[in-house]
């Protein structure tokens, strides 16, 4: 446990949503979380899976941010992080590229369970995830279940939320989402310095439990923290 908000694996889909028009997404950037379990023998092909993937997926030009991150709850746990700049083009687009067919090839035979991929509106931001790092940092996924649709107050709690912890020196970014799946789960993930920032400050642990009890005790909230091992950013030719 982190202070008040429990440790567990982050709320994922069952089944992916099926491409539908929505006219509020026009202009907004899209999230995308996607998961991957990896059966127990494979898990040393983690890396250079996703190695591979986001050195691919990353040079799309409409591609804003991507990395991997393994989890520290769940060691078999995989979680691809990606900003995509529209959310037509994503469906219409980017889920027909060759490149995804090939990240089946290599993740099928490897994976225990099906991928799983929430997608979200992206509603605030704050500093910057497509760093180039090799790895080191961490992410925090927080997850924040109302029992009704994200409205305009949780909306201006979270972006307010990402002010704060963002002045933090050891906070690198931090992103608020809205999920498309589920329009009651709220998402902020927390991009640190290194895997044990998010928890070593006693001020950030603080700022996030006043932000999580703000949502009410009917609210499920949780947490899930994870190791980056791969966020590549884009490359760029040796001068």
């Amino acid at each position: 446990m982190m202070n008040a908000i429990p440790l567990k694996t982050t709320p994922h889909p069952s089944d992916w949503p099926a491409h539908t028009p929505r006219p509020e997404m026009k202009g907004k950037h899209l999230g995308v979380l996607a998961h991957t379990w990896f059966q127990p023998d494979k898990v040393d092909q983690m890396g250079p899976v996703f190695r591979t993937i986001t050195d691919i997926a990353i040079e799309e030009p409409t591609g804003l941010a991507l990395d991997a991150n393994v989890s520290l709850q769940d060691p078999l746990h995989n979680m691809m992080y990606e900003e995509w700049e529209d959310y037509d083009e994503f469906f219409a687009v980017q889920l027909t590229r060759p490149y995804r067919m090939a990240f089946l090839r290599w993740l099928i035979p490897v994976m225990s369970a099906p991928i799983s991929a929430e997608f979200y509106e992206i509603i605030g931001r704050a500093g910057r995830f497509a760093s180039g790092d090799q790895g080191g940092t961490g992410t925090l996924v927080l997850s924040i279940k109302l029992d009704a649709a994200v409205d305009a107050k949780a909306r201006d709690q979270a972006t307010d939320y990402l002010s704060t912890i963002n002045a933090d020196p050891d906070c690198c970014a931090a992103t608020a989402m809205v999920s498309l799946n589920d329009p009651a789960h709220l998402v902020v993930v927390e991009r640190w310095k290194t895997a044990d920032a998010f928890a070593a400050g006693p001020s950030a642990n603080a700022t996030r439990d006043a932000f999580a009890s703000g949502f009410g005790p009917s609210s499920a909230i949780s947490a899930e923290t994870y190791q980056v091992h791969y966020n590549p950013g884009r490359f760029e030719m040796p001068s």
